[in-house]
């Protein structure tokens, strides 16, 4: 009986149109020998492919598509036809391509023979929020015909989401894919009669103009939530123009990331302020009597400013406007590894394209704590005291006071935290003790967050305070 050749040596392109940038990914797998790894790329497009001709587009995705096979060093195309000079030519493994005409139609795969050579299929994925989506679909169609190409939304967000909650026994999911000039949000929950069975509660999508992101530094609740002033005339106003239209949508600027930061926190404020929507998120109907475990939710995040500001900097943006409390699960997925190959790992070996391994496709977690903390006005109290176990190893004491964010890297994939909450803190509907034990063999963790400042989470009235209560938050 002939081997499946999933089994034996497979070879995978998976490319996706985010709005701002490119997510491409080769997976190899050759399951017999115990090899397999994902090689990963962003490109960043911004607003400059948006005004593309259908000729042009064709080239961009032509050079796209072997720019791709020189970079991931992989013999993936043949037989580009119908060019000014040498039609029907093969191009050689590692020749420039940017300098040729581009074709009339199509490339075709080179037939997988090993690592390095052929592969089994490519897969193109578009965000429904692309404006120039129907162009890439007619493109992709072009220039490699063999490809699968489809426009994606709420309706793959959704099944991966429900897929990952079974997995990993989530019952409440937010996803959250956040970039510069647009946002989408999602949240799952899995029927209180059957488990099995999620259901959509909340989904909102944004995309936001030139014009609009450009005004980002002007608004005044931006500016509510910013660190530093911003006055028309400032050079920042410059620098922030030239950001946008720059179009690689990625700095390391800490003025820029300011903005970032605050736009992102103004527009999702914006959208759930006063509203009930994530009141019972983080927090579980214990009965008496029941463990009482932080699991159960998880927050997604996915998008541009996974890579464009630091993690703590968006975890903050997405808590404060959110308003979110109790414990959750958290992963930064930077990469779109859940769009690209969640469908495929959650099939396991049934699946149609790939096997992928679970560390190369579910980012590592970390776990957020948020415990209700009395007093307000009340600084510098120890509010919650624990330690860290781990067998064989010291146990490493662990602190938080107010109105501080604290995080502990963790000592490895299977620990144990213990916890007190005093002086009044309690985790909603857990208590004053926290006990938890991470598990390695079902997810990795690197870090627990405590973040045991009072609510609400006042920003303002202006700048100065503002900075003056984030270096306070951090202890800085």
């Amino acid at each position: 009986m002939a081997k499946l050749p999933r089994l034996t040596n497979n070879a995978y392109l998976k490319i996706y149109f985010d709005v701002e940038g490119i997510y491409a990914h080769l997976a190899y797998s050759h399951i017999e020998q115990g090899k397999s790894f994902i090689k990963s790329k962003f490109i960043p497009h911004g607003v400059a492919s948006e005004n593309l001709s259908s000729k042009e587009l064709d080239r961009y995705i032509w050079e796209l598509l072997l720019g791709l096979e020189e970079f991931f060093d992989w013999n993936m195309f043949q037989e580009i036809s119908d060019r000014q000079s040498g039609v029907g030519q093969k191009l050689t493994h590692g020749e420039s391509y940017t300098h040729r005409p581009p074709p009339k139609c199509n490339l075709s795969l080179v037939d997988l023979n090993g690592e390095g050579q052929g592969i089994s299929g490519v897969e193109v994925k578009i965000n429904e929020l692309v404006d120039i989506k129907k162009g890439l679909l007619a493109s992709v169609r072009n220039v490699v015909a063999e490809a699968s190409v489809d426009v994606i939304g709420k309706k793959l967000y959704s099944k991966v989401a429900a897929e990952f909650g079974h997995k990993f026994s989530y019952t409440d999911i937010l996803w959250i894919d956040v970039n510069v000039g647009s946002c989408q949000l999602l949240r799952l929950k899995s029927n209180d009669d059957e488990f099995d069975v999620f259901e959509e509660t909340e989904y909102w999508s944004e995309k936001y103009t030139v014009d609009e992101m450009l005004d980002y530094p002007k608004e005044s609740l931006v500016k509510s939530f910013m660190l530093e002033s911003v006055p028309n005339t400032s050079s920042l106003i410059n620098r922030w123009v030239n950001f946008v239209y720059g179009g690689s949508f990625y700095t390391e600027s800490s003025n820029i990331q300011d903005v970032l930061r605050a736009a992102n926190t103004s527009r999702l404020y914006s959208q759930f302020h006063g509203k009930d929507t994530f009141e019972n998120f983080g927090v579980h109907d214990y009965l008496p009597g029941d463990y009482k475990s932080l699991d159960g939710f998880a927050v997604i995040i996915t998008g541009g400013l996974t890579k464009t500001i630091p993690e703590t900097d968006l975890l903050l943006s997405i808590l404060d406007s959110l308003e979110l409390q109790g414990y959750f699960d958290l992963f930064y997925d930077k990469y779109e590894k859940l769009v690209c190959f969640g469908e495929s790992y959650f099939k396991g070996i049934e699946a149609e394209d790939i096997i992928v391994n679970r560390k190369f496709v579910i980012p590592v977690a970390q776990k957020v704590v948020i415990p209700e903390v009395s007093g307000l006005g009340s600084n510098r109290k120890v509010v919650m005291s624990g330690r860290l176990l781990k067998a064989g190893e010291a146990a490493e004491e662990i602190f938080c006071v107010t109105p501080e964010v604290r995080e502990y890297k963790l000592p490895g994939s299977d620990c144990v935290l213990e916890a007190n909450l005093v002086k009044g803190a309690n985790l909603p509907d857990v208590g004053n003790r926290i006990e938890h034990t991470f598990v390695g063999e079902y997810l990795d963790f690197d870090k627990v967050i405590f973040d045991c400042r009072f609510r609400p989470v006042v920003y303002g009235p202006d700048a100065k305070s503002n900075r003056a209560k984030m270096a306070q938050w951090f202890n800085e």
